[in-house]
């Protein structure tokens, strides 16, 4: 049996995580496997505690993060997750997500070797089947 993919939607807008939320379901992934948060800092939290409690399964497969945030923004957010990542082995897909694709974020997405890739919301069901067949 192989294991459903898992999501973390970190967006400062909690109507774009539902629409997401709602788009996985459509695409057949179980809410079960879907973590949402409103603040890049609790999300980052949350990451450093299922690492350290050592619960590595736990982490997410895919992240989805919005790039303009209060507190830490999208950028500084991969900062954290690739910290993370410098003492595990997790390999989670990182998603930079915005409104808009400003010439300057898509040439940071594409240069950055940790994301994989910049996506404008909102995103479709298809997005979320591909990751399944991924």
């Amino acid at each position: 049996m192989t294991k459903e993919v898992s999501i973390m939607l970190i967006d400062d807008n909690s109507s774009a995580n539902l629409y997401h939320s709602i788009m996985i379901k459509e695409a057949g992934i179980s809410e079960d496997t879907i973590k949402k948060f409103t603040s890049s800092d609790v999300a980052i939290q949350n990451l450093w505690e299922l690492k350290n409690s050592g619960q590595i399964d736990e982490l997410p497969d895919t992240i989805l993060i919005d790039i303009n945030m209060p507190g830490i923004n999208g950028w500084d957010c991969v900062d954290e997750i690739v910290k993370i990542k410098s003492h595990i082995d997790w390999s989670p897909s990182i998603y930079m997500v915005s409104n808009s694709q400003h010439p300057s974020d898509l040439a940071k997405a594409e240069s950055h070797p940790h994301i994989t890739d910049i996506k404008e919301k909102h995103l479709e069901k298809e997005f979320f089947e591909s990751l399944m067949h991924s």
